[in-house]
């Protein structure tokens, strides 16, 4: 498969260089004996020799050495002789024929294309073997434009070295010696994960030539082309570091010429995560709320990295966030999410090739693991990684109180925050439990704030011995709770599980608040309190009274935090039923409580039951005034809205700002202090999004 073009170019300069020989080419005359390859006389290369088949019969050898691989030109002048002779060309050995023709009685010869660098051998003689007369033998080499590579280099193990986007020159399929380079090997060792790309040049050239990319060990073949005769090559994706091996081999056995080999790798913008951490046990650490960049799939040495591993650890309750960014890959990932023993599997989402996650919630501090698999077993490409821990607004409870036998104490009239229902180590925290001592015969009150959680959790009072139920209740995802029978002084124990009906999954933080109702010189009949307009009107009845100074009326908004609003004066000593009602005309939209302190005339107190009154309204007050460093302001918010508090002095000079932001609708308490301004008179200015309003307190 020679190209006739180059065939005749070629043909055509071995005889115009003929011509000039005898004047610029070295040239040698005949010598006898050369009657055989052992006694060949020697031919310069691109020279000539003079010589003479004389007597009949007569033979001559010549030894031509070649410098370099390329395109051999043998050519004999027989000018002026009647007869024919015939010119062959030998192999190293002189006996293996490569080529003849021949010559006539004027100027011939012939073009053996593809011989490498070594010695051959030239034979002369009449061709029925009586001519005889003188000649010029004539060599001429024409050698490719491009190095020979090299040699050896036709085995996996004489690979020659290819440097990293590089490239280097070639010869293929060159005969010598009985043998033809029929292969070139080189290896090329990478420093990053990417895609290899193999050039091969062999333009100009008529064979065809094959390109093959086979893994560090020779096997398997990862990819391969047929060239052809111009520019081609292979596009080899997915690779790891290491060293790989490149063959070059010609499409046909006797195919030849020279080429031009380049290797390029394209790296990934994103680094490469820590190796190994293929197992649960090789894990790379992951920072909480942080990020890392990694690479999976990529093949090196008979092995694909299917699988990478991290571990977080949280230092809290919470939602665990993972995302997954995978963007710009044609793989599809999938990333798991499994407890600190590797089992069992918590998360799971297919994030394919964009991004995506998974938001695991319910998880209590601890350490995680992270598995990051192709959702194909061929899949590679970059990712990065994040992770978010999105913790509750209320602490945690103390840990082990999940039996009354280390239950945690919790004082008379106290409250107090927890988290139940979070999971880690195979083990969810289904109760909790607190101790409470008695020191006063009367009725208890239990508050449980539940608000904001999906699940749902039961409040349960036990005896001294934590196993006889007093009272219980199913409080919901709301604020519920109960009031107890009058009890006894001792220690009593309070439960909260999560769950109703035997569902331990629900999760979440609480609130628990206590009040203790000591007996009362004041027999209660009832408490009441309706809303009508705008104003909460509270009333209240008694059956007897004994020493009873008067019931200071006390308000909150949350339940738990209550200041004094009013007073009512007492009967003192009654037994008929006497009946008290007083009116409170700043009521603010949202939960209203109210409770009664009855005041003794020797000081002793007692509490009253708490009512609850729900004004959906906006509003503001200031509850505590004159101004101390106890009061606070209460405000009812129906939307969000920006909000800022200014206080100012008799003279309109600003002297303190609460800044709150942008909040949501809802009811907030807001600390007012003044703390070292002297006494007067001031002016609390509230600012919103829907105008700016003033109220007057005195310090």
């Amino acid at each position: 498969m020679q190209n006739i073009f180059y065939k005749k170019l070629s043909s055509l300069l071995a005889l115009v260089l003929l011509v000039s020989f005898t004047s610029v080419q070295a040239q040698v005359m005949e010598t006898e004996p050369n009657n055989t390859p052992g006694t060949a006389n020697i031919i310069p290369l691109n020279g000539s020799a003079s010589g003479a088949i004389s007597p009949v019969g007569d033979v001559d050898w010549y030894q031509l050495t070649t410098t370099g691989d390329g395109q051999l030109n043998i050519t004999l002048n027989n000018t002026g002789n009647q007869d024919l002779k015939d010119i062959t060309l030998y192999d190293n050995d002189g006996v293996t024929s490569l080529k003849g023709v021949s010559v006539g009685n004027g100027i011939g010869g012939f073009i053996y294309n593809g011989v490498a660098a070594g010695t051959f051998y030239i034979k002369v003689i009449g061709h029925s073997g009586n001519e005889t007369g003188a000649y010029t033998l004539s060599d001429l080499l024409l050698v490719p434009a491009r190095a020979n590579d090299q040699e050896p280099n036709n085995t996996i193990a004489q690979a020659d070295r290819l440097n990293l986007n590089d490239s280097t020159q070639g010869h293929l399929g060159y005969y010598y010696n009985n043998h033809r380079d029929t292969t070139d090997w080189y290896k090329v060792t990478t420093n990053a994960d990417g895609q290899l790309n193999i050039i091969l040049d062999n333009t100009g050239n008529g064979d065809l030539k094959t390109v093959r990319l086979f893994d560090t060990t020779g096997t398997p073949l990862l990819n391969s082309q047929n060239v052809g005769n111009g520019i081609g090559g292979l596009n080899t994706n997915g690779l790891a570091a290491g060293t790989y091996y490149i063959q070059i081999i010609g499409t046909d056995p006797n195919d030849f010429g020279a080429y031009l080999l380049s290797d390029t790798l394209i790296t990934l913008a994103r680094a490469k995560d820590q190796e190994p951490n293929n197992t649960i046990l090789q894990a790379d650490r992951l920072n909480l709320n942080d990020s890392t960049q990694g690479h999976l799939g990529y093949y090196y040495n008979n092995h694909r990295d299917t699988t990478d591993w991290y571990k977080v650890t949280t230092n809290a309750d919470g939602q665990l966030n993972i995302i997954l960014d995978n963007t710009g890959n044609n793989d599809q990932k999938t990333v798991n999410v499994f407890d600190t023993t590797g089992n069992p599997l918590l998360n799971s989402q297919n994030v394919g090739n964009g991004i995506g996650g998974l938001n695991t919630t319910g998880l209590a501090a601890g350490t995680y693991y992270i598995q990051i698999i192709g959702t194909n077993s061929n899949d590679f490409g970059a990712y990065l990684l994040s992770d978010t821990l999105i913790t509750t607004a209320r602490p945690n409870d103390k840990e082990p109180n999940n039996t009354f036998s280390v239950a945690t104490p919790l004082a008379i009239n106290d409250t107090t925050d927890g988290h139940y229902g979070y999971y880690y180590a195979g083990k969810r925290d289904t109760a909790d439990w607190y101790k409470i001592n008695i020191t006063s015969r009367g009725r208890l009150q239990l508050v449980l704030d539940n608000t904001g959680n999906a699940g749902l959790e039961t409040l349960n009072l036990y005896d001294a011995s934590g196993t006889t139920l007093v009272k219980g209740t199913n409080v919901g995802n709301g604020v519920g709770g109960f009031e107890s029978d009058t009890l006894s002084p001792g220690i009593y124990y309070i439960q909260i599980i999560s769950g109703a009906g035997g569902n331990y999954n629900t999760f979440g933080p609480y609130q628990l608040s206590d009040s203790l109702f000591t007996a009362l010189p004041v027999t209660l009949v009832n408490f009441n309190g309706k809303i009508t307009d705008n104003i909460a009107l509270l009333s209240w009845s008694t059956e007897t009274e004994n020493n009873n100074k008067g019931f200071e009326v006390q308000k909150s908004l949350d339940g738990h935090s209550f200041a004094a609003i009013g007073f009512v004066n007492g009967a003192g000593n009654s037994s008929a039923v006497n009946t008290y009602n007083y009116t409170d005309i700043k009521i603010l939209g949202g939960d209203n409580y109210y409770r009664l302190k009855q005041i003794d005339i020797d000081r002793n107190f007692s509490y009253s039951p708490t009512i609850r009154l729900n004004y959906k309204h906006f509003d503001w007050a200031i509850l505590g005034n004159p101004v101390t460093s106890a009061s606070w302001m209460q405000l009812q918010l129906t939307k969000t809205t920006k909000v800022a508090i200014q206080v100012l002095s008799v003279n309109g000079k600003v002297i303190n700002i609460i800044n709150k932001g942008t909040i949501s609708a809802g009811t907030y308490s807001i600390p007012l202090n003044l703390g070292n301004a002297p006494a007067g008179i001031y002016t609390v200015r509230l600012l919103t999004d829907d105008g700016t309003f003033a109220k007057k307190v005195t310090k």
